[in-house]
């Protein structure tokens, strides 16, 4: 596909409209975007326009015989707030939600040891002074997007402790720079150990500790089974 760079000039059409589904999203939903009057784009003989969105190319979409196209995006990892999309020099806003919930250390450490059962020997590192809390819609999104769960098991060479460690990772760059309260749980099943991830969630009024499996991506509360003896955030 030839990305174009966009600009405005004589060949854009004056009743060239972008739509999107809705106004408000989830840092991690599908955005559809959708356009149509751009004919006199196509007559150029240009295979697809460019979508750009606060002034940076996401990726292009191709115009049909009408003048029309339609794409469904993932969302990039947006800061809270408004984003400009423009395609040819058409422009539409977008609003991307705020958990609106930040934590300090102590109030963190708190809810994991209310949540968890934490072995007395446990090494816990909390690294950072203030954390956001996940909503768990946003969590559930991510999920079910995320590749992780989808890596084939390898015996000592990637095994719970390499899928905690990708989905930690992949979800701190993602999410950049929300900074959310999650990070890696190592754990005694009873007898054996065992790497997860962990995740301070809100939902509705509720904040709690919950625990994600990333070779599944399911989410659960801390089994009664298990203790905690390593947890990094």
């Amino acid at each position: 596909m030839n990305i174009i760079k966009l600009n405005k000039g004589s060949y854009q059409s004056p009743f060239a409209q972008v739509v999107t589904d809705k106004y408000e999203y989830l840092p991690f939903e599908d955005l559809k975007i959708s356009g149509n009057g751009f004919t006199a784009f196509k007559r150029r003989g240009n295979p697809a326009v460019a979508i750009l969105i606060d002034g940076k190319p996401l990726t292009g979409a191709k115009v049909n015989d009408k003048g029309r196209f339609s794409v469904q995006l993932k969302m990039p990892p947006f800061t809270p707030g408004k984003h400009e999309i423009d395609v040819y020099g058409v422009k539409k806003e977008i609003f991307v939600k705020e958990s609106g919930t930040v934590l300090t250390q102590e109030q963190l450490r708190n809810i994991i040891e209310r949540d968890f059962i934490v072995d007395p020997d446990c090494h816990m590192l909390l690294s950072d002074e203030k954390y956001r809390v996940c909503p768990i819609d946003i969590l559930k999104c991510y999920l079910g997007k995320t590749d992780v769960p989808y890596k084939k098991y390898v015996a000592e060479w990637f095994d719970c402790d390499d899928f905690s460690d990708a989905l930690h990772g992949q979800f701190t760059f993602d999410t950049y720079p929300q900074g959310y309260a999650h990070g890696e749980l190592w754990v005694d099943t009873g007898g054996s150990g065992h790497a997860v991830n962990c995740f301070c969630i809100q939902d509705k009024d509720t904040i709690k500790m919950v625990v994600v499996e990333p070779q599944t991506g399911s989410i659960f509360e801390f089994p009664s089974s298990w203790k905690a003896f390593m947890i990094k955030i």
